[in-house]
């Protein structure tokens, strides 16, 4: 009987031991505000029922940091360059042999307040109102051109000056064409949910090759070394022009939260110029941090005695080097307009583009 026993009391023990592992001795909360700028301070408090904190161990991305515990039981982080975008923060908290981990949801936003840019007309040229653009982009002063939809998607150089087509190729009915940019002189076009891209000899407009990738395809452009490419979301793909592989992902972010829509692409000077699809707003995002520099407005810039039935969205803008302009057009528009300047502001309104297309988006001009 007492062997029963002590076997029974050694089985409680460890029983108890395991119910202990288990069981919760802390609780934390998030003081800081769901949203947060990049390189501001997080804050959350831990309470505690009858252990002590040792320590504790914060992880979020690639940052980690082991804290002392404190009297007060709340604690503080700054960000340090954490990367804009959605995260969770990982707490872990040490009583001795005893351990707790917890985790909080949080987004990192820019710190900067777009500020709403000014541009002038210089020259209105016209424009195939056929042409469903997808991509526009200038070698000297040849205009290359993508378009879009199923059975009508071609590739297009053309005077720009009388909109003259030079050469044109089209795709296979299988493809709907997307964004396009030249590189080491080879022309390389997206297109939408085929996941194929194609690559073309700018010399000699050939088609020489082609590359798969993962995402949709929306916009596409380059900053003098790699592509850099857009699918829709807030997230812009930077690849290698030689595999064609993804070697870094650049979240886009204003100081209200996520900037998605990213469609048609144009790099300029350590600038991607976006359009939003859907929408008469180009946004100005720095190439390195993904932050939302500045918005344009073109809402009315193509007037009403050009639009037909068929006239869509603003989408396309390529800058001309050799005159210092960008060009402004859209999906089946007739005109194509000769923008200068188009530079993030120094001043200006502090207005941020609306995270949501279902806010009302008023006329500013």
């Amino acid at each position: 009987m007492k062997l029963r026993a002590i076997f029974i009391f050694a089985i409680s023990l460890l029983i108890a031991s395991c119910d202990d592992s288990k069981k919760k001795y802390f609780s934390t909360t998030l003081l800081s505000p769901a949203k947060i700028a990049v390189n501001d301070s997080v804050s959350f408090s831990v309470r505690s029922e009858s252990k002590q904190i040792d320590s504790l161990v914060i992880a979020i991305d690639n940052f980690k940091l082991t804290l002392p515990h404190n009297t007060k039981n709340v604690y503080s982080f700054a960000l340090q360059n954490i990367p804009m975008g959605a995260k969770t923060i990982h707490i872990a908290l040490f009583s001795g042999e005893h351990s707790e981990k917890y985790s909080h949801k949080l987004t990192v936003v820019s710190d900067l307040e777009p500020k709403l840019g000014e541009y002038r007309i210089v020259n209105v040229f016209p424009r195939d109102n056929n042409f469903y653009t997808q991509g526009l982009e200038f070698s000297g002063n040849i205009l290359y051109e993508s378009a879009g939809e199923y059975g009508k998607s071609r590739l297009r150089k053309t005077d720009f000056t009388t909109g003259k087509t030079l050469a044109e190729l089209p795709l296979d009915a299988q493809f709907f064409g997307e964004g396009l940019t030249i590189l080491n002189n080879r022309i390389y076009q997206l297109t939408w949910q085929e996941k194929t891209g194609f690559i073309y000899d700018l010399n000699s407009f050939r088609q020489i090759g082609s590359f798969a990738y993962n995402t949709e395809g929306w916009g596409l452009t380059n900053d003098g070394k790699n592509l850099i490419m857009s699918d829709g979301s807030e997230f812009l793909y930077v690849l290698n022009p030689e595999n064609l592989q993804v070697i870094n992902r650049i979240a886009v972010y204003d100081n209200t939260g996520a900037i998605k829509l990213l469609n048609e692409l144009e790099y300029v000077d350590g600038v991607i110029f976006a359009n939003i699809y859907t929408t008469d707003f180009i946004v100005a995002i720095d190439a390195k941090t993904g932050k939302v520099l500045a918005r344009y407005n073109f809402k009315n810039l193509l007037a009403p005695q050009y639009r037909t039935d068929k006239t869509d969205v603003l989408n396309g803008i390529a800058f001309n080097r050799e005159r210092g302009t960008f060009f402004i057009t859209g999906k089946n528009w007739s005109k194509m307009f000769e923008i200068s300047p188009l530079n993030p502001p120094q001043g200006g309104l502090p207005e941020a583009l609306p995270s949501s297309l279902s806010e009302k988006i008023s006329n500013e001009k």
